[in-house]
C-alpha cells in the first residue's frame, strides 16, 4: 500500500493524499482509536478506485480507510523542487504522520467519556 499519492506539483509545492496509520489501542475511556478515526474522519477516500497507482486507491487501502486503520488527509507540502526525490517525499510523510498521530491522540484522549 502506498502512503503518499501525489496529485499535483506546482513548482516547489506538492499536493498529496496521505494515509496515516492509526494505533490499534484505545483511549482513556476505552474507545478504540480506529473506531474514533472512522467516526471522526468518515472512513472515506477522495481517490478513485483502482490498483493504488496513478492517483487511485487499491481495495486494501480503501478497506483500511473504511475501518479506521488508516486516515486519509490531503496535504500541501513545500519540497523546494518541482521534482522531489522519493527520500524527500518519505521524510515529509514521516514528519507529517508523526505530528498527525500525536495531535490525534491528544485531541481524542477523552472521546467517548460520559458522566
Amino acid at each position: 500500500m502506498a502512503n503518499v499519492h501525489i496529485l499535483t506539483v506546482d513548482g516547489p509545492e506538492v499536493t498529496a493524499v496521505m494515509h496515516f496509520s492509526i494505533s490499534a489501542g484505545s483511549n482513556t475511556p476505552g474507545v478504540p482509536w480506529r473506531t474514533i478515526a472512522a467516526r471522526v474522519f468518515g472512513g472515506t477516500t477522495r481517490l478513485p478506485d483502482g490498483d493504488g497507482t496513478g492517483g487511485t486507491i487499491s481495495a486494501a487501502e480503501k478497506s483500511s480507510v473504511a475501518s479506521g486503520a488508516l486516515v486519509e488527509v490531503t496535504r500541501a507540502m513545500k519540497l523546494g523542487t518541482n521534482n522531489p526525490s522519493g527520500a524527500q517525499i518519505d521524510a515529509v510523510f514521516a514528519a507529517e504522520q508523526s505530528a498527525f498521530q500525536a495531535d490525534f491522540q491528544a485531541r481524542y484522549v477523552r472521546y467517548g467519556t460520559t458522566r
